[in-house]
């Protein structure tokens, strides 16, 4: 209970803008939820820090936290290991280390899918820019549009913007100016 307390607080801390305390508090969380053995309130807590940290350019200690809260989840697939991999995707995909990052955003992917969730999409624009990054325009666009369905289908609007910049892309990269 005091670590859903300690939750409520770096939300707070978060949304007015103490990133710095947000992080801390969530650090906190983490700690008391694994002393009390709440492996999905340390898990949440892990990605709330991760993503703080990972947009604080604190790259090398979000990877590190994401991969906690990996172990902490396992093989069972669950929607917040979308998440996880999403982010550890992102932070490969910074390091220029496209294999793992492709290896993350895959697995993001498939069970966004599974289980229909929201990271899919952050997965899927991620995939289709490194397909960009390789020239593989075509794949590229066939994923965004699939991406794209997806969205309107489970009606998620919050990846929809992601897309369409990600299609836009891909078309100014064919040449097809009129059509971006």
């Amino acid at each position: 209970m005091a670590a859903r307390g300690q939750s409520g607080r770096a939300h707070g801390s978060q949304f007015s803008g103490d990133r710095l305390a947000a992080q801390q508090v969530y650090g906190e969380v983490v700690t008391m939820a694994d002393a009390c053995g709440n492996r999905m309130i340390s898990v949440v807590a892990s990605i709330a820090l991760g993503h703080l940290q990972e947009n604080d350019n604190q790259l090398h200690q979000a990877a590190r936290t994401y991969g906690r809260a990996l172990q902490k989840l396992g093989d069972q697939p669950h929607s917040v290991a979308c998440e996880v991999h999403l982010g550890l995707a992102r932070i490969r995909y910074e390091w220029n280390d496209l294999s793992a990052a492709t290896v993350h955003a895959e697995k993001s992917s498939r069970l966004a899918a599974l289980l229909e969730c929201d990271a899919g999409l952050g997965a899927d624009v991620l995939l289709a820019q490194m397909l960009l990054s390789r020239a593989e325009t075509d794949a590229a666009l066939s994923l965004l549009t699939k991406a794209s369905a997806a969205a309107q289908t489970r009606n998620q609007h919050g990846g929809r913007l992601a897309i369409a910049h990600a299609q836009v892309q891909a078309l100014l990269q064919t040449g097809e100016v009129i059509a971006a």
